[in-house]
């Protein structure tokens, strides 16, 4: 670049300039910017006043005004570039290129003059790139998509618009004036200007951009503050939600234990009852005259366990202890219930494997047989009534099914207590403690028709009686450590209860079963859940494949087949005696077992 020539003392040649596609022509000093000046070029890389344009001497200057983007020749950034031929200056990084040349056959003049009509003829134009070599412009930026404030380019050409002041615009083809995003940012919010530095246009979008700032903050404010209300709210009703769970799991807690309380309340009067009935049977024999107010007790203490059973029965529901469950779940819990343990309380252990006996009496069809055979011989209804004189659960019909198949002719083997005998399979000492003689075979293996614990009648007297002394002072009314003491021996059981406490809250199976189990041997669980599934299918055995109607059902409501009577009688002695009658004809037809 030559040295700046002293001031102006003649007027160089007009200057032309082209870009966007337009062109002018100056004899005067200019200005090239985005607004407000001689040449106005509408792109965001250009600033406000980009350029001030000149003359001296033989040339002209081309000097940056401090804009944000800068000037450019060649790539490189310059502050100012002398003008004395065709020339490219790029304005800002990206920007449009100004093409420069000298107005061709113009001769020098003094400022002010007016610029030429035409150019000779034959003279070369600097804007025909086949007649004047221009140097490398600066590399225009890649195409961007256009703003949508950016005027959309015409298909057709326009007529130019009035030279500006001291110059005339001349038509030209070229450029395609697209933005770009980041250009339109650099153009109205970079370089550092101040407002009182830029136009009317840019501080007008600037305080836009700044409204629409404080507007989308006071926006995401308020959505905070909602969103903090929600979660707040949220939490509270997680707060309230798991209040009241805890509330809930906390009365559950406390209607269990209270249901619990209940229960071994009612059990402590199903052994007042038991008691009752078996004191008044007692009584009745020995003074009818008694029976009047031996009977109110008796009604007194029944009513009390009606009213402790109702009341337990809403403990049970509210809990919903037999919500869900299924029809074989529904009638475990139930027969567990009669035989005085609670199903509040009941180890889904159990439950499980009580299902397993229970598939073992379906597949070996012992279960119809036997009842069949009881019904037949009227022992179901012998059976059931000698446990409800005696204030027994009627499920306890089911121990002669597991004990002998309510076979009269059984007999045990042998053993240091002697042999067990008859369908209820008393051994000696303990039938004759209950009434029932031994006959002279006694000590054999063979079936005694003179021995009592042969005659179905008298036995189950006796083993009502014998499972009454041992549900209300033994087992305190668990029915299942009835059973246990049955097959195992009440001394056994006595001695491994003498460490718990002799009330019913205490004195549970479920508690026996948990401490001892290692101990009691196998047949006895076995014997104990044989007798439980039993009594679980005779709640319904059709609902378990087996074609009869509940057996101790039928036997309350009189029987069917075999020996019947018109009424129950007071003792009993008439019905066993007629059983023992029968066994007696039998014995006497049939051949003595080895």
């Amino acid at each position: 670049m030559p040295p700046e020539p002293p001031g102006p003392s003649v007027a160089p040649p007009p200057l032309r300039v082209e870009a966007e596609g337009e062109a002018w022509t100056f004899d005067r000093p200019f200005t090239v910017g985005r607004e407000d000046c001689d040449v106005t070029l509408d792109e965001a890389r250009v600033s406000r006043r980009h350029l001030e344009v000149t003359p001296a001497d033989a040339g002209w200057w081309v000097v940056d005004l401090g804009s944000a983007n800068g000037t450019l020749v060649d790539g490189e950034r310059v502050e100012r570039v002398w003008v004395d031929g065709p020339q490219a200056v790029q304005v800002g990084e990206g920007g449009p290129v100004l093409r420069f040349a000298l107005a061709a056959g113009a001769g020098p003049a003094r400022l002010g003059a007016a610029p030429p009509e035409a150019d000779p003829a034959g003279v070369p134009d600097p804007f025909r790139p086949d007649e004047v070599e221009f140097g490398d412009p600066a590399p225009e930026p890649a195409e961007r998509p256009d703003l949508s404030d950016a005027a959309p380019a015409s298909t057709e050409a326009e007529a130019p618009g009035p030279p500006p002041p001291g110059g005339r615009r001349e038509p030209s083809a070229g450029g395609d004036g697209e933005l770009s995003y980041d250009a339109v940012v650099d153009r109205y919010f970079g370089g550092g200007e101040d407002d009182e530095n830029v136009g009317e246009r840019t501080r007008f979008i600037r305080r836009a951009y700044e409204d629409l700032q404080q507007a989308q903050q006071e926006v995401q404010k308020k959505e905070r503050s909602k969103y903090r209300t929600l979660i707040l709210a949220a939490l509270g009703v997680s707060v309230i939600a798991i209040s009241y769970a805890g509330y809930l799991q906390y009365r559950a807690v406390q209607y269990r234990a209270q249901a619990q309380e209940l229960f071994y309340e009612l059990k402590t009067y199903e052994i007042d009852v038991a008691e009752q009935v078996a004191s008044l049977e007692r009584q009745i024999e020995d003074n009818p005259g008694a029976a009047d107010s031996l009977s109110v007790d008796l009604e007194r203490a029944r009513a009390a366990r009606q009213r402790t059973a109702a009341r337990y029965d809403q403990f049970v529901r509210a809990l919903g202890v037999y919500d869900g469950l299924s029809s074989e779940e529904e009638a475990i819990y139930r027969v567990a219930r009669n035989f005085g343990e609670s199903e509040i309380a009941i180890p889904d252990a159990f439950v499980d494997e009580v299902k397993v006996y229970v598939a073992k009496w379906r597949r070996s069809g012992r279960f119809q047989q036997a009842v069949r055979h009881a019904q037949v011989n009227g022992f179901d209804v012998l059976a059931v009534n000698a446990l409800r004189r005696n204030g027994m659960p009627t499920e306890f019909f089911y121990l002669a099914l597991q004990e002998s198949n309510f076979d009269t002719r059984a007999v045990g083997p042998p053993t240091r207590y002697g042999h067990a005998k008859g369908a209820w399979q008393f051994i000696p000492e303990t039938g004759q403690r209950y009434g029932l003689e031994p006959g002279p075979l006694v000590a054999t293996s063979q079936y005694d028709p003179l021995d009592e614990r042969h005659d179905f009648g008298q036995a189950a007297d006796a083993a009502g009686r014998y499972l009454h002394d041992i549900y209300t002072h033994l087992a305190q009314a668990s029915g299942l450590l009835v059973c246990a003491s049955y097959n195992w021996g009440e001394g056994r059981i006595k001695n491994h209860m003498r460490g718990i406490a002799n009330d019913p809250q205490h004195r549970t199976y479920w508690r026996f079963l948990t401490e001892y189990r290692s101990r009691m041997p196998a047949e006895t669980k076995d014997y104990v859940m044989n007798i439980f599934a039993a009594a679980v299918i005779g709640q319904n055995p059709r609902m378990f494949g087996i074609d009869m109607d509940p057996p101790v059902q039928v036997a309350l409501a009189g029987g069917r087949g075999g020996i019947r009577t018109e009424a129950e009688p007071a003792s009993g002695r008439a019905a066993r005696l007629g059983t023992r009658a029968v066994d007696r004809e039998r014995a006497e037809t049939e051949p003595a077992a080895d």
